[in-house]
C-alpha cells in the first residue's frame, strides 16, 4: 500500500507511521510505503507492482479481470456497525495534527 500526498500532509503521515507501529509492531512498515510530496515515485512504484502482479498472473495461470486467488474469511465480508470506540473518536474530533491543529484532508471523494 502506498500513502502518499503533498508536502504538507508528511506530519500527518508520520503520525499514521507511528501508531501502526506502536499498535501492530514494528514489521507492519513492510505493508506499506509512505512517499511525500514525490508524484513520479508514486508513479514508479505503482508500476513496478502493477507488473508484478502481471507477472504473477501469467505464472500462475490467472485471470486479469478478477483475483481469484484472493481468500477473504467470510466473518469480513459482513457488514460492518461502527462500535462506541468509533463513534467516540469521530465525535471527539481525534483526528488532528500534532500541535492540536485540525485534520484537513489532503484528498477529496469522488463519486
Amino acid at each position: 500500500m502506498i500513502l502518499t500526498g503533498p508536502k504538507e500532509s508528511a506530519a500527518y503521515f508520520e503520525q499514521i507511521d507511528a501508531f501502526l507501529k506502536l499498535s501492530m509492531g514494528p514489521d507492519i512498515a513492510d505493508m506499506y510505503r509512505i512517499i511525500v510530496d514525490d508524484p513520479s515515485e508514486v508513479a514508479a512504484v505503482v508500476n513496478a507492482g502493477v507488473d508484478k502482479v502481471r507477472r504473477n498472473r501469467i505464472a500462475e495461470k490467472d485471470a486479469f479481470f478478477f483475483n481469484w486467488s484472493l481468500k477473504i474469511d467470510d466473518a469480513l465480508q459482513q457488514p460492518f456497525q461502527p462500535t462506541r470506540l468509533l463513534a467516540a473518536f469521530v465525535q471527539q474530533h481525534r483526528m488532528k495534527l500534532p500541535g492540536g491543529a485540525v485534520y484537513q484532508p489532503c484528498y477529496r471523494v469522488v463519486a
